[in-house]
């Protein structure tokens, strides 16, 4: 389900890649793209500053679609379709073929 190509799940992909790649920014020592003190200043590079402002815009686009509550909302859709938690977290390919279409049914 979260591997479908539709606008919320690719808004999702979007959010997670900038805070994962900010995360390594600031926590990467001695990198061109993380957070350096200056004479008691801090300063961000521009990579972190470029992240950060897609971080707005894109929390904005979240919030416009409201995005925030898609896992629960998917949860929700995959547990009326018989898809139980323990097999939330498994790979489709351990899924029966029966599950496999409910989860296709959810993706749609």
């Amino acid at each position: 389900v979260y591997a479908a190509d539709t606008p919320m799940m690719k808004l999702l992909r979007r959010y997670t890649a900038i805070l994962q790649r900010q995360t390594l920014q600031v926590s990467s020592e001695g990198s061109r793209n993380s957070i350096k003190e200056q004479d008691g200043t801090r300063t961000i590079s521009n990579d972190v500053a470029a992240d950060t402002e897609a971080l707005t815009t894109i929390t904005k686009e979240m919030d416009a679609a409201e995005a925030w509550t898609a896992e629960s909302t998917i949860r929700t859709m995959l547990s009326k379709l018989g898809i139980e938690d323990r097999l939330m977290k498994m790979p489709i390919s351990g899924l029966s073929g029966g599950q496999k279409k409910r989860v296709a049914l959810a993706s749609a």
